[in-house]
């Protein structure tokens, strides 16, 4: 049976140059970056972050991928003075055999 497995949460601190935040993942089907910060910070997919180019996650921002608009490859970040924090939920396909 397929399931969908919730990875553990984590915490990236985005630099003011380009941070890469989430690996390639082929079997991603949710993921949800959380901008905790005070300053805007700006995402890249598949290529590295540009300041002030590319997706904008404002303060306090929710960006969140399901699998009609899910992303597999990589996921670059940077933001103007260092330091932020992105918070991340992940979740993925699992086999379960036992089923």
């Amino acid at each position: 049976m397929l399931t969908v497995k919730y990875l553990a949460p984590d915490n990236v601190t985005v630099a003011a140059t380009s941070t890469r935040v989430m690996a390639e993942n082929p079997e991603r089907r949710f993921l949800q970056l959380v901008n905790i910060s005070d300053e805007n910070i700006f995402l890249a997919f598949g290529v590295q972050a540009l300041q002030n180019k590319g997706l904008c996650l404002a303060a306090n921002g929710v960006l969140t991928l399901t699998e009609g608009n899910m992303w597999l490859n990589s996921i670059w970040a940077i933001c103007a003075s260092g330091s932020k924090i992105l918070t991340i939920q992940e979740a993925e396909h699992s086999v379960d055999f036992r089923s």
